[in-house]
Order: C-alpha cells, then structure tokens, then sequence
C-alpha cells in the first residue's frame, strides 16, 4: 500500500473520529509522522481510538479489496438476511391435463410439486491478532513502518480468512462429488503417461464441456440429483442459460486448452467467457476433477456476520483484536451442475508400514511414477510402477513410530495419494 494512500486513510480517522482525537492529533503529511505519533503514543484513550480505527476501518478498507483474492469470491450471494435458516423452493412445471368439457373433476386439488432445502448458518470463525504498544512505537518511526503494521493485521486476519472461505468454497463442489450428489462425466485423460498434453484429449474435453452446457439451456433432470438424494423424490426440471453458467476450472486443465477455443464451445465472445470463467488450483478430496459446470445458484454462500472486537490488556500492554466470521456455506441440489473428472490412478499400497521396513511396496496405474514424501514435505523414495504389472517397491530409510507416510502415484497428469503411518516393528 503505497504511503500516500496511507496518509489518506489515517488522515480519514482524524477527520471522522472524536472531537478530543482531532484535537490531539493534525492532519498527517509525508513529513509529519513525528507530531502525528506523539499523541497517539502519548495518552492511553487517543492510541484505542487510533487503534480501533486502524483495525476497524483502516484494514477493512484494504481486506475488501482483497477479499477478491478468493476467486470463488463472486458466487456467493452476500449478506444474509435476517435469521440463521435460507429457504430454497423450486417448483415443478405443471403436468397438462386432457380438456373435459363436463367440467367433471372441477374441483379437484391440482397441489403444486415443490422440492424445498434449507442452507443454515455453518461456520462460525475467528482470527485473533495482537498488537503491542512496543510494536505501535516501532510503526511510527515511519510511514514504511507504520504501513508493515497495517499490511500484518491484514495478513493475519483478513488473508486468513480469505483462503479459509477458498477452501471451504472448493470443499462444496470436492463433497458434491465425494458423495454422489452432483452428475459426473467422465473423460479420457488430456496428458501422456509423462504429462504432455495431448490433443486428442484436450479435444474430447471441450466437446463435453460444449455438449453440456448447450443441453443445460434445455429444461430437463440430466445435471440435477436432487431426486436421487432424496428417495420419493420427483426429478426437478431445470434449465441454466449460457449467461447464468460458471465454469471452474483446474488452472493445469485451463493451460492446456486455448481460452479461445473455450469461448467458441460456449458461443461466447472472449471477454464474455472469461467474465463466466474461475481458475482454482485444484478441487479438494475430489481430486480427479478436472472441471465443473454449474447455475450460478448452485453455491448458497452467505456472509451472516463479519465483525471485529477488541480487548487491552493493561498487564501486558497490548490489544487483541478478534475478526469474527460467520457464514453460510452450503450448495443447492435444485440448480443444475456437472464435474467432469478423469479415471483415478490406481493406487494400492502394503497394509501396514513399521519401523523396520525399508521399502515400500504395493501396485498402481502402469508405469506411474510413485513418490514416498513424509509430513514436511521431504521426498523419501522414488520408483515407478512395472509397465506390465503396475507393482512397485520404493525404497527408504527406516522411520520413526507415528511418522505419516504419503504415497503418491502420478501419471496422465493425475495423481492418487494414499498415507501410512509407521507403527512398532
């Protein structure tokens, strides 16, 4: 954040704070941070002002431009309206019936088929961070100093929740898919055993991504599960416009096939496409999923309170402020949606792994390669599985009880992952 804008915001506390704090404190410039500061620093009622101010408003100011840092960001609905509870109804067409001309049946009920869900109040999070008055002394030796204070509360709060709501967000389309609740079509693989893209598959992808979205603008039950879910269930028939589908997108899949191509599969002009385009880095547990095609309703993610509380501690000389965060994060099984998803390599891994065993054995997709990695990250093996059986023995160092072991199997430009966690030989 540049200096400049800095000055403007906290010259934005001075002019709308109290009375007494714009007494106390002038209008900041480039060369006056020492006369801002030392009234700030000075009395005990000016520095919770500014501080609440800075953490309230300030970094508020900065988190909703970045709140976009979510690229899911845009399909959640916005604030929740009153209550904890989302009543979601959808309708089905009503059935024709033959003309009587008796009028017999007059007085029949023709009761409507309504299909209800209900998206609650789920996530309830805080994020704490504190400050010390050494630290707010260390910040107001310079602008630069003052503005690394600003971007920490940020860090630590507002990013913090930012990659938590991500995840959450990816999470509904991995649960959608980990549970059979949303249609999935399945696709050849788009790579080589070795990962180079192929065209054959890259082609096939956007053939499956045309075809479904031009059906989704068809009333019908093919990309909805709701009936499945619910047993006795009537099938819902629903239609998703091209304007009002959101294609998600595994950023490896997204560089692998021309974005103008993509557009042309939609009937989109580019800049259409991209406006109806997420990239994410992958999809959670679901991780063969390459792509996800869905009604713009199909996320129910509401922001139900976003709030900051603060508390001193005058025996510790510091301030705890805590961001809270509650939300609803649920998805819709009355709106249409689809995943596209690559077969899983196969993995097998040795049942059980002890302290004394140097080599790591099972079998998976031909030719994958196969990496053995503990908890840090560390890579503690490699191999590859036999071209003809698929077996492989990966060979390591012998481990301490309780460390977890990852086996990874890759090929085709996917992978399966299974852990072990080392017990007593």
């Amino acid at each position: 954040m540049p200096a400049t804008n800095l000055i403007t915001l906290i010259n934005t506390i001075q002019m709308n704070g109290s009375a007494e704090y714009a007494n106390y404190v002038p209008l900041a410039t480039r060369t006056n941070i020492a006369s801002v500061a030392s009234p700030i620093l000075t009395y005990q009622h000016v520095q919770n002002e500014f501080l609440s101010a800075l953490v309230n408003k300030i970094a508020m100011t900065i988190v909703r431009r970045k709140m976009l840092s979510n690229p899911l960001a845009p399909l959640k609905k916005g604030e929740m309206p009153l209550g904890m509870d989302i009543e979601e109804a959808h309708v089905n067409r009503a059935a024709a019936s033959t003309f009587d001309p008796t009028g017999a049946g007059l007085l029949t009920r023709a009761i409507p088929d309504v299909a209800v869900e209900y998206h609650r109040l789920n996530r309830q999070d805080e994020y704490p961070v504190t400050i010390s008055k050494q630290q707010l002394k260390t910040a107001f030796t310079s602008w630069e100093n003052l503005e690394r204070l600003v971007d920490g509360i940020v860090a630590s709060m507002y990013d913090g929740d930012s990659d938590d709501e991500y995840i959450l967000m990816k999470n509904l389309m991995a649960d959608a898919v980990t549970m059979d609740q949303v249609v999935v079509a399945q696709l050849p693989y788009i790579k080589t055993l070795a990962g180079a893209t192929e065209t054959a598959g890259a082609t096939a992808l956007v053939e499956s991504l045309k075809n479904a979205s031009s059906f989704m603008g068809f009333a019908g039950s093919n990309f909805n599960k709701f009936h499945v879910v619910n047993a006795g269930a009537n099938p819902r028939r629903l239609k998703t416009e091209v304007q009002d589908q959101i294609l998600i997108l595994r950023a490896d899949i997204a560089n692998a096939v021309d974005v103008n191509v993509l557009a042309s599969a939609f009937n989109l002009s580019k800049a259409e496409f991209l406006a109806n385009r997420v990239i994410v880095d992958n999809f959670g547990a679901a991780s063969n999923v390459a792509g996800f095609l869905c009604d713009k309703d199909f996320f129910q993610v509401y922001d139900n309170l976003r709030e900051t509380q603060e508390f001193f501690n005058p025996k510790g000389l510091y301030w705890t402020y805590f961001y809270h965060v509650w939300q609803t994060v649920s998805y819709s099984l009355l709106t249409n949606a689809i995943a596209f998803a690559f077969p899983a390599i196969a993995l097998t891994v040795m049942a059980a792994v002890d302290s004394n065993d140097v080599a790591i054995t099972g079998t998976a997709a031909l030719g994958a390669a196969i990496k053995v990695i503990d908890a840090a990250g560390t890579v503690l093996g490699t191999g590859t599985a036999d071209a003809g059986t698929g077996a492989f023995s990966v060979t390591i160092l012998a481990q301490d009880v309780g460390t977890v072991l990852k086996i990874q199997a890759t090929a085709y430009g996917e992978s399966s992952t299974m852990t072990r966690t080392v017990v007593a030989a």
